[in-house]
C-alpha cells in the first residue's frame, strides 16, 4: 500500500482544486480557464444539469486525458 499522495492546492478565478505536482501546467490559470471551457472538449461524457467532458491537460510530460466536471446550479 502507498502512502499519502502530495497534491498542490489551487484557487483562482472562482474555481478550486488540486492536482499531483508532477502535472502542474506551465501557465496554471490559463490552463483551468481552458480546462472549464466546454468549447475546449474532444468529447461529451455527459450534458445534463452538470457538464461532463473530456478534455486534455498540457504538461511538461506532454498532452494528459482528463475528465472535466462543471457542477451547474
Amino acid at each position: 500500500m502507498s502512502g499519502p499522495r502530495e497534491v498542490e492546492r489551487f484557487a483562482i478565478a472562482g474555481f478550486r482544486g488540486e492536482f499531483e505536482p508532477r502535472f502542474r501546467p506551465a501557465e496554471l490559470e490559463a490552463a483551468v480557464r481552458r480546462l472549464t471551457d466546454p468549447g475546449a472538449a474532444d468529447a461529451t461524457l455527459h450534458w445534463g444539469r452538470n457538464y461532463i467532458y473530456r478534455t486534455a491537460l498540457e504538461t511538461a510530460a506532454g498532452p494528459l486525458a482528463v475528465a472535466v466536471k462543471q457542477f451547474r446550479g
